[in-house]
């Protein structure tokens, strides 16, 4: 096990000085201070105006509406804060309709020249929450049928791609924090559609907005947004403070032990995000409305018969909430069957020779799992990973999914990808994207993305904060770094630290292991917890060793349970070898 500090190993005198200095945060007195004044005035997006006075004209002319949910965590999240607060100004929603795409597609969808998806007979405003901004040929047919389009989006966007027409019969507005123009660039499809609402409530003179921000929260979340921005940090802190929606909460009450009394961005990252996500990608289409429902109407129930029981009525956000942790379980079952598949096609053409890993998944991996699995490769391979699949309308035509590795010292693969000249698309994110590129060119790709990446380098083994001895750990510095809590987070990552020298006695009451092959200890007034994943040969050795040596590395916390606040370190990794007992532990038959 390898581990190295991260800046100065200064844990007596300013442990969470040390923390954001590590990460380059400067001041954390400054940043833990954040307040009212960090949030942005909504009107500094371009087009802000335009799209208020667009949606504010079609209420007043009672129009219909029509809201594209896109597919993922985001794309519920925004969807919901938009449908939501049409809801509350208390329009006739008999006049709103919405759908859900029935794969992992993301946008408004063309199919042989018309929109496809949903009906556009009779419809007046199409709201696009969380994509749209580069859908060019569905805003021309739109626009050729008279259909208004409002985009709510924060994908990256053509320097020329920022939209905003008014024809006779048409209005085209695109709202985008990649606008180059309002100060804050890390919002997710759901905090853009927040500052949205923010200005319908200024513009209207309405305070609806506020009991929305726990949607955008877990909507920055669940995107893997980045945390370092202030207003970004500050409006999902104040979400997860304020959690309303019913569904939210039932998944909270669903997955309580997980997530204990507290809640912070991590947690949400961890047991709840995946959730939604995993319903994007293997829930039937029933299912995603029906959740959607449950983040919208908290009225409807539903029957539902607990086994051996008689039917009875629950509501719907109960039943989701049920049925969401089953759709996660259905899915780490396909992603599991999957990757040994290809772990061994890898390793039998020698996929893994270069930087970066190009890989025909088609015959192995779902559509809608693509980015899923690249995410698990890129972990397990530690580079860039390309997973393509054939379109099944054209097996000339790869789609797919890219993710970078994100302890390499490459920016952004995007960019790289796109600048080959090779790829008809490459859209998302700067690290994690979706493709499109014809089967001629993916040799020549692939060559001039391995060249542009002959100086790619991964950082091995644990950064850590601090280096303790054992003896020198105290529960003091466990409850400084844990003041901390609320603001771990993408871009401000979880402290983590290394323990050297921990003397354990194997005894039945010290040393104990749990179900999920892991264990705990407790050491100078704090615990150890290696919650799983340990392997059984592993454990059988530490179990038949009568004293142990252990080198950790954790992350330390505070955990309340029961009124109780117990400092204990999360154990990331280990290294244990058996110790020789001191003279003074000896009985008198093991000294002579």
């Amino acid at each position: 096990m390898e581990y190295k500090l991260m800046g100065k190993n200064n844990y007596e005198s300013d442990i969470l000085k040390t923390i954001f200095d590590n990460r380059g945060l400067g001041d954390y007195r400054d940043f833990i201070s954040m307040g009212i004044e960090d949030i942005n005035d909504p009107s500094l997006f371009k087009n802000m105006q335009e799209g208020v006075e667009l949606l504010d004209k079609h209420i007043l002319n009672k129009s219909r509406i029509h809201i594209l949910i896109d597919a993922d965590l985001d794309g519920f999240m925004s969807s919901a804060i938009i449908f939501n607060y049409i809801k509350e100004l208390g329009y006739d929603m008999d006049l709103i309709t919405w759908n859900n795409h029935e794969g992992k597609q993301h946008g408004i969808q063309v199919v042989d020249g018309e929109i496809g998806e949903f009906s556009t007979q009779g419809l007046d405003l199409l709201i696009v929450p969380d994509a749209g901004s580069s859908d060019y040929k569905a805003h021309n047919i739109l626009a050729e049928k008279g259909i208004d389009v409002l985009i709510l989006d924060h994908h990256n966007i053509e320097e020329d791609g920022m939209e905003k027409t008014h024809a006779d019969n048409h209005s085209l507005v695109v709202i985008n924090c990649q606008d180059g123009v309002y100060p804050n660039n890390t919002l997710s499809g759901a905090g853009v559609t927040m500052k949205f609402v923010e200005a319908m409530d200024e513009y209207l003179d309405k305070e609806i907005s506020i009991n929305l921000l726990d949607l955008a929260a877990i909507g920055n979340i669940g995107d893997m947004m980045d945390m370092t921005n202030k207003e970004t940090h500050l409006l999902t802190q104040m979400g997860l403070k304020n959690i309303k929606n019913p569904l939210i909460l039932a998944i909270i009450k669903k997955n309580e032990f997980s997530i204990g009394d507290k809640l912070n961005m991590i947690k949400v990252a961890f047991n709840i995000a995946p959730l939604f996500n995993a319903a994007s990608r293997v829930g039937t289409l029933e299912e995603k409305d029906n959740i959607f429902r449950a983040l919208t109407d908290d009225t409807i129930k539903v029957e539902y018969t607990k086994r051996g029981c008689k039917p009875e009525l629950v509501f719907l956000y109960e039943d989701m909430a049920r049925q969401m942790t089953n759709i996660k379980s259905k899915q780490d079952r396909q992603v599991k069957k999957a990757l040994p598949i290809l772990e061994e096609k890898i390793k039998e053409k020698n996929l893994n020779r270069n930087n970066i890993i190009f890989m025909d998944v088609t015959k192995h991996v779902e559509s809608s799992f693509t980015g899923l699995v690249a995410n698990k490769l890129q972990d397990l391979y530690k580079k860039p990973i390309l997973l393509l699949r054939q379109k099944q309308n054209n097996p000339k035509e790869y789609g797919g999914s890219g993710r970078n590795y994100k302890h390499g010292n490459i920016e952004d693969l995007q960019k790289i990808l796109k600048d080959t000249g090779c790829f008809d698309k490459v859209a998302g994110h700067d690290n994690a994207f979706g493709i499109g590129i014809t089967k001629g060119n993916v040799k020549k790709a692939y060559d001039m993305a391995s060249k542009a990446l002959e100086g790619y380098e991964v950082h091995m083994g644990h950064d850590v904060d601090f280096i303790f001895d054992v003896s020198e750990l105290k529960m003091d510095y466990i409850t400084k770094i844990d003041q901390l809590f609320d603001f771990w987070s993408r871009g401000i990552e979880e402290c983590k630290i290394a323990v050297e020298n921990v003397r354990v006695e194997n005894t039945e009451k010290n040393f104990k292991v749990t179900k999920r092959k892991g264990f705990s200890f407790r050491v100078g007034g704090i615990s150890y917890v290696k919650a799983y994943g340990v392997s059984s040969e592993m454990l059988d050795k530490m179990q038949n060793s009568g004293i142990m040596n252990l080198t950790v590395v954790g992350k330390p916390s505070i955990n309340d349970f029961a009124g109780l606040r117990n400092p204990q370190i999360d154990i990331i990794d280990f290294e244990f070898e058996p110790a020789v007992k001191d003279i003074s532990d000896m009985t008198i038959e093991e000294l002579f």
